[in-house]
């Protein structure tokens, strides 16, 4: 007897799906806003580890729905951003809602076409960002995406550096001073 019930390792894996299509577009502009720091892969990497998944939905809101800020819209009358960038962030906010779904409302289920929905969306926000990425509308996205978390540790790690600077040039001075008796 079948109750249309889906199978539950089906529904495990439609839910990885979606959960997997949140992801990568998650590390796709987490990676990206971290590259906008940090040249070096090692620094990057370092800065990828600290952007939040509520402020790149944040961020990602205002952009969908055309809320930017006004000290940062480029000036002139009547800004609109574009739609590829729209596009995206409205990825990003519905596929994060969907993730969160898959991953902790074990009451949902999910079809497979759903799922393919989900997968399809983050394709096609790959794609515009493709389109969009390298424009002033997207690195200040990716700044609004990433910034108070990155800001802190590119500060933190230049606290860091110039600490350990300062405490091999006082090594050194002490070095220069016991061997030096002048």
């Amino acid at each position: 007897m079948k109750l249309g019930l889906t199978p539950p390792a089906e529904q495990a894996n439609l839910r990885r799906a979606v959960s997997s299509a949140y992801y990568a577009l998650f590390h796709l502009l987490a990676w990206e806003a971290s590259a906008l720091y940090a040249a070096e892969p090692g620094m990057a990497a370092r800065i990828n580890r600290t952007h939040n998944h509520g402020e790149m939905k944040k961020a990602s809101s205002m952009i969908a729905n055309d809320k930017l800020p006004k000290a940062v819209q480029p000036s002139g009358r009547g800004y609109t951003t574009p739609l590829d960038l729209k596009s995206v962030a409205n990825a990003f906010v519905r596929l994060q809602q969907a993730r969160h779904e898959a991953d902790y409302d074990l009451s949902r289920t999910f079809r497979k076409q759903e799922a393919l929905a989900f997968v399809k969306l983050a394709r096609q926000a790959f794609e515009a960002w493709g389109r969009v990425r390298r424009t002033d509308d997207a690195r200040v996205y990716l700044a609004k995406v990433g910034w108070c978390q990155t800001l802190f540790l590119v500060l933190t790690c230049c606290l860091r550096n110039q600490k350990q600077s300062l405490t091999t040039d006082e090594t050194t001075d002490d070095k220069k001073t016991k061997s030096d008796p002048r």
